[in-house]
């Protein structure tokens, strides 16, 4: 198409986003019906939209799950749609990282081929972030095409934007998934040393699921903080209206081959972040190019070019000591207690950042781009 038009678009999914994290923190019959729903339901879906999408379709087929847009491709071999592979996450990767598999097996190269076939069939690629794409080429070679769009849809429009003036008590919120992408230890550290150089001038709300929840709530156990359960988007947009602070998380390892979405909806909340992650991530820059925020360095590298001094694979995944990302937490904690307009500086830089970056508009023009090509 050489011209974006308004179009029809249906979204193909089996269970909502609120669904998933309860049957992620449940039990082993609930986590069953995840896995079922993700690795059977969601693809069959998908293979049945691709058989019957007429020729001037176009789907956008997300990497969750990891086969998904090889199958889709498979099934509209007769109509020949368009094929966008939206890598969210890495595969095989983030499952190494997550020890689900191991690193150099078997699993790790068939799961491998699967990422380097779809390089090679669909139409486009577009990643989440610059270093996810750059990562994965490294990994199992370029795609077709490739792009990187570094936000997700978060309406902007939904949310409040009065930021008041930061009362003399500091609220941090945690919301969203304590997955196997995220720093549980590093967060409960940040937490509990907060705690020590803020005491009662700080105060916490944790809103979580995934499968290192109970991780992270045994690394904070004795601080008398309670860690609840995931809420509707509706009462989170309400929620958050009590805090300042939104606190995001990833490990080194995961810094390679995720980027959490909910960081563009803390951004639109007017939420100023700490992301406790490594300096050279996609996270990091995020908070960087925005001014929303600040980051704890949880590697012991500061630039992707570091990285690359000596062995790649095991710099990705060198993790700082503890006392340092202690140090630097307290720090951090002390300057926001003793300085509280750059907080409510920064959450205008957020909401700013959310509307401006981030927000619906700019979100449609770089689709656009990408979608003009076909």
């Amino acid at each position: 198409m050489s011209k974006m038009v308004d179009v029809p678009v249906r979204q193909v999914f089996s269970i909502t986003e609120l669904k998933y994290r309860q049957l992620a923190a449940g039990g082993r019959l609930a986590r069953l019906r995840l896995r079922l729903a993700m690795y059977f339901g969601y693809p069959l879906k998908v293979l049945a939209v691709a058989l019957m999408a007429r020729p001037t379709a176009i789907l956008i087929v997300s990497s969750n799950t990891f086969f998904a847009p090889l199958l889709a491709w498979a099934g509209s071999r007769m109509r020949r749609p368009v094929i966008v592979h939206w890598r969210c996450d890495l595969y095989p990767d983030a499952l190494v990282v997550a020890r689900n598999i191991p690193e150099g097996g078997w699993v790790e190269y068939v799961i491998g081929c699967v990422q380097w076939l779809m390089n090679r069939t669909c139409d486009q690629v577009v990643a989440v972030g610059g270093l996810l794409l750059e990562h994965a080429d490294l990994r199992w070679g370029k795609a077709r095409r490739s792009a990187y769009i570094d936000n997700v849809p978060s309406d902007e429009t939904n949310f409040f934007h009065l930021i008041e003036r930061t009362p003399a008590s500091l609220g941090f919120h945690y919301g969203g998934q304590m997955g196997y992408m995220h720093e549980p230890d590093s967060m409960a550290l940040f937490v509990r040393v907060a705690l020590q150089v803020g005491g009662p001038r700080v105060h916490f709300d944790f809103r979580m699921s995934g499968a290192y929840r109970p991780q992270f709530e045994a690394a904070i156990r004795g601080t008398g903080l309670v860690v609840n359960g995931p809420i509707e988007n509706a009462e989170w947009k309400v929620l958050i209206q009590n805090y300042q602070v939104g606190l995001v998380s990833l490990s080194p390892g995961g810094a390679m081959v995720s980027l959490p979405s909910k960081i563009y909806s803390m951004l639109a909340g007017g939420l100023a972040i700490v992301a406790v992650c490594p300096a050279w991530s996609d996270l990091a820059e995020i908070v960087r190019i925005t001014g929303g925020g600040w980051v704890i360095n949880n590697s012991p590298h500061h630039t992707v070019a570091q990285l690359k001094e000596g062995d790649y694979a095991r710099n990705c995944q060198a993790r700082r000591s503890a006392a340092e990302v202690a140090a630097e937490s307290g720090q951090l904690v002390a300057e926001l207690l003793a300085d509280q307009t750059e907080v409510e500086r920064r959450r205008r830089n957020a909401v700013r950042a959310a509307h401006e970056i981030f927000g619906l508009p700019e979100l449609r023009r770089r689709w656009a781009a990408v979608l003009e090509q076909f």
